[in-house]
């Protein structure tokens, strides 16, 4: 269940991205840092645990976690938060808890990974 997700994946379209970016409080330079240098993903799984690798010329974030099970996260931005990824119906959810929570869901259909973020 979810190998779907499995795989590198390049960001090629972002909408909102920056915004979000703004309501996070990255400083202005950092958003326009991180719009131009699109990062790529690398999820992984293995028998007990998934990986999501995200690296762009700005930073490389990695998080392991079980699916159902609240673990602790730094963001990208340093920010320590508390995240649960669960899937259903072939949509991977990241609900995040910090100084701004936000819902993350991840679904691939014609072999692209699409990424929502709702804040």
């Amino acid at each position: 269940m979810g190998d779907q997700f499995v795989g590198k994946w390049k960001m090629v379209h972002s909408d909102g991205y920056e915004e979000f970016l703004r309501v996070l409080g990255i400083p202005w330079l950092t958003r326009k840092a991180a719009v131009a240098s699109p990062p790529t993903l690398e999820i992984t799984k293995s028998a007990n645990s998934w990986q999501i690798k995200t690296e762009s010329t700005f930073k490389t974030s990695v998080i392991v976690f079980s699916l159902g099970q609240e673990f602790e996260e730094e963001r990208m931005d340093g920010e320590k938060i508390k995240s649960t990824v669960t899937l259903e119906n072939n949509v991977m959810i990241q609900r995040s808890k910090g100084s701004v929570d936000h819902t993350i869901t991840r679904e691939v259909a014609n072999e692209v990974l699409k990424i929502v973020t709702i804040y």
